[in-house]
């Protein structure tokens, strides 16, 4: 008898060893979604020059490049949605990641608003300590409008080909709230909670510039959306398309 209860106790010991290891186990975050660019295959960085596959071709580079995001979700396979981030500001240049703990399950797509909803776009960096919306980031705040841009894209385009002459450029400031998107990227993924899951949303240059629409970097090559609407929709389109 008391060798049985010796056994039984030894077994029940093991077990509580087992499950207390397998809760050690698991990770404190296991999702990580990650933002950034590259022009096909390679990657970006501001000041790398880079090749548009469109007819004509240029040979561009980048001086700056960053966008808001807001209302980041993953979106789990029965349609329901795991809130990741309120507001983000995405510098392409050194990408972002939104390292998170999710509920274990299949995921079926990444959902983010390109630019900022009409509620974020007015809000006032005066009345921000902190964080992307404060006055951190009052380079990209229009003071005459009280609205903010939601992403800059700057750079040079070379105008004879192979001269290395970088002598002209081009200037796409997009804002107002009529250029604000939802973005839903299909991802299909299993999150666990033993292995970290890693999602890439990289932002295609080439699509941005011959996507949908095809851009002429020499002669469409500025708006500030207010002065341009016609060109800061085509670029938007291209940028919205050119997520994969």
């Amino acid at each position: 008898m008391k060798q049985q209860l010796f056994i039984g106790f030894c077994i029940v010991f093991l077990l509580t060893i087992i499950g207390c290891k397998k809760d050690e186990t698991e990770l404190e975050n296991n999702f990580s979604l990650n933002f950034g660019a590259k022009a096909n295959s390679q990657t970006f960085h501001n000041g790398t020059i880079y090749t548009t596959t469109g007819t004509p071709s240029w040979r561009y580079k980048f001086a700056e490049l960053g966008y808001y995001i807001d209302n980041i979700k993953v979106q789990k396979e029965d349609g329901t949605t795991v809130l990741l981030q309120d507001v983000a500001f995405i510098d392409f240049d050194a990408p972002t990641s939104f390292v998170e703990k999710l509920p274990v399950g299949k995921y079926k797509a990444i959902i983010f608003g390109l630019g900022l909803d009409p509620a974020h776009n007015a809000t006032d960096p005066a009345t921000q300590a902190s964080g992307p919306l404060s006055t951190e980031y009052s380079s990209y705040f229009w003071s005459w409008t009280s609205l903010h841009i939601f992403g800059k894209l700057e750079g040079y385009v070379e105008t004879t080909a192979n001269s290395n002459n970088f002598n002209e450029g081009f200037v796409y400031h997009i804002g107002f709230d009529e250029l604000y998107r939802t973005i839903t990227l299909e991802k299909n993924f299993t999150v666990t909670n033993d292995a970290m899951k890693e999602i890439e949303a990289t932002l295609n240059l080439d699509k941005v510039f011959n996507g949908v629409t095809f851009i002429n970097l020499l002669s469409e090559n500025n708006t500030q959306s207010f002065d341009n609407m016609p060109l800061a929709q085509k670029v938007l389109t291209n940028i919205q398309n050119a997520f994969e």
